[in-house]
């Protein structure tokens, strides 16, 4: 569970750095799904980037007893009454 906190943290930091240069509307959101888990069970990480998109997925420290795979990225462009944004997941 420490280790859950630890890895989410770090990966904050590596989506704030990802967004340096990039314009300041951007967003940056990491969720965990579930939000908990136990020693053995999976979970879902997703790295959201609003109104910004990396070029690659953002590299992942290394957390002792944790694994990640890239499961792969999902992109949203939405045009509503003259306003554009788009959303990029990685999972």
């Amino acid at each position: 569970m420490r280790e859950l906190r630890r890895a989410a943290r770090a990966l904050a930091w590596v989506g704030l750095v990802c967004l340096l240069g990039v314009a300041q509307a951007a967003g940056f959101r990491a969720t965990l799904e579930p939000a908990t888990i136990r020693q053995g069970e999976s979970a879902n990480l997703l790295l959201i980037f609003e109104d910004a998109q990396p070029d690659e997925v953002p590299a992942l420290p290394e957390v002792p007893n944790l694994s990640f795979a890239a499961i792969g990225r999902e992109s949203r462009f939405n045009f509503v009454n003259g306003r554009q944004s788009t959303t990029t997941v990685d999972r």
